[in-house]
């Protein structure tokens, strides 16, 4: 498991999109082919939030933004980490309004439980973009950070600027937008993704903060 802090992409966010955003902004990804999760991921979780200073607590809320087509590994990590955290981390699904094929939150919700019913009652909100500004996001990572993401899953990190629920008044939010990283084998994939983006006209990808 790896955590970025990424200052630089709330501000981008907030510069595409034109919203303000309270908090700060980490992006996490997982090793290519880290599938299961096991007590050492815990341990890993928690030593990286260590690392970072960010505590988790009544006064120092956790949003943790997570694609809503959830695998096991996903899975287990919201039982663990709402084990851990309770109350103080909220756990939002995204998902690409272009995908649920018109399903409202609490048909996809429904979905979601009949596939995993140990998750009832542990997700805390859906929340649902669009794919307008994904590939702005992604390959910001890639020219920025060398970082590979599936271009899907720029979602997670799109839906921070929908999240009405921080109190503007204050300051010590934290965000984290769980991302996937993508294999050499789906490289194909993501540089076509890439091309279609640079004939896409809402985006610029010579933009820097």
């Amino acid at each position: 498991m790896n955590l970025l802090h990424a200052p630089w992409m709330k501000k981008k966010l907030e510069v595409i999109y034109n919203k303000s955003i309270n908090g700060n902004l980490y992006i996490m990804y997982n090793d290519i082919k880290f599938l299961n999760y096991t007590p050492t991921t815990t341990s890993i979780l928690i030593n990286l939030l260590e690392d970072y200073n960010i505590n988790i607590d009544i006064n120092n809320k956790l949003y943790l933004y997570l694609p809503f087509n959830l695998n096991i590994f996903l899975k287990d990590l919201i039982i663990n980490l709402k084990s851990l955290y309770e109350n103080n981390l909220y756990i939002i699904l995204c998902g690409y309004s272009e995908e649920l094929n018109n399903l409202n939150q609490d048909n996809t919700l429904s979905n979601i439980y009949y596939k995993y019913p140990e998750l009832k009652g542990l997700i805390d909100y859906l929340l649902i973009t669009d794919k307008s500004k994904c590939y702005e996001i992604f390959t910001a990572l890639y020219d920025t950070q060398g970082i590979y993401i599936s271009p899907d899953s720029s979602l997670t990190i799109s839906c921070v600027t929908l999240n009405k629920l921080c109190d503007l008044e204050v300051s010590d939010y934290n965000h984290i937008s769980f991302v996937e990283i993508i294999d050499n084998e789906d490289s194909n994939y993501y540089f076509n993704s890439y091309i279609k983006g640079l004939t896409n006209h809402n985006n610029n990808f010579n933009y820097y903060l």
